[in-house]
């Protein structure tokens, strides 16, 4: 049923949740304020990502935020694994010829590392790093490939990657085991909204040869 999946890395694919909070946490206590707990990161966050620091402090540069933050990645205890269904999800998609392409706003020299480590690098075409705002990337990404919108669908666990696939006029397959909240989610009305990796195979599964796409009940 689709020709391509352009998928998000973190929280979609990449489960590098705690890292991401504990390098968040060294940003904010680097600038003097307190740090942020779960419930409210989870809520609050968002991208492009800098218009949530600027929520918070302001008063810091984004080169200096950007500085800190690789600190606090590299110190941070936590471990980046897969989520459950990736590698099955993906070995799908290259067993039925569904180009794989990958558009993450996190940074080539933190992502490009994980990927080889964790032995997914090689099931996508491209990967497109270091998009600081996805909606103004995704219509190249589609020309390039010259790609027809009704056979693409754009993979992601964020409101603004449901955006993304609205301004690229392709399908939005939001999943809730990431980083935003299942209501906030809804609230940005995708396409397709799933829990997980192994109901968006469900889906694909369920829909292999179909023209018409059926969510799952």
């Amino acid at each position: 049923m689709y020709d391509c999946l352009i998928f998000d890395w973190s929280g979609t694919l990449g489960d590098d949740f705690q890292v991401v909070i504990d390098a968040t946490n060294y940003v904010f206590k680097k600038s003097g304020r307190e740090e942020i707990q779960e419930e409210e990161f989870r809520k609050n966050f968002c991208l492009p990502y800098f218009n949530f620091y600027r929520r918070y402090i302001p008063q810091i540069s984004q080169n200096q935020i950007d500085i800190w933050f690789r600190e606090g990645f590299h110190q941070s205890y936590g471990k980046i694994a897969l989520f459950s269904g990736t590698r099955e999800v993906l070995s799908f998609c290259k067993k039925n010829n569904i180009l794989l392409l990958m558009l993450s706003s996190v940074s080539s020299d933190l992502l490009i590392p994980q990927l080889k480590e964790l032995k997914v690098e090689n099931y996508f075409e491209k990967v497109f790093a270091d998009s600081i705002d996805k909606t103004k990337q995704i219509q190249s990404i589609l020309n390039k490939y010259q790609l027809q919108n009704q056979k693409v669908a754009f993979v992601g666990d964020m409101v603004h990657d449901v955006e993304t696939a609205k301004i690229g006029r392709i399908d939005s397959i939001a999943l809730t085991q990431g980083y935003t909240l299942k209501e906030d989610l809804q609230k940005s009305n995708p396409d397709f909204l799933f829990s997980n990796l192994g109901d968006l195979i469900h889906f694909l599964l369920q829909n292999k040869g179909n023209e018409d796409k059926q969510a799952i009940r």
